[in-house]
């Protein structure tokens, strides 16, 4: 288990990608099954889902027009 601060490089949560991409947490939920690759590290004492930047960077590169379509998706309620 990697301490946050060990890595080598900024690791971001998934509320943090959440709010960088202006997406759900559910969105990012499914891009972890479509190749955005996390790892767990140790962040206050406790094991925290993280991804660290590379990936994150490299997931965009290699999928551009699915955070695309998700930054542009939201869903309208209908007004009753």
């Amino acid at each position: 288990n990697l301490r946050v601060e060990e890595a080598n490089e900024p690791v971001h949560t998934v509320e943090d990608l959440s709010k960088m991409f202006n997406v759900s947490t559910k969105t990012i939920s499914r891009w972890r099954d479509q190749g955005l690759v996390s790892r767990r590290f140790l962040a206050e004492g406790r094991k925290r889902v993280g991804f660290l930047h590379s990936s994150v960077e490299r997931f965009v590169t290699q999928n551009k027009k699915r955070v695309e379509r998700g930054e542009r998706f939201s869903q309208i309620s209908p007004t009753y």
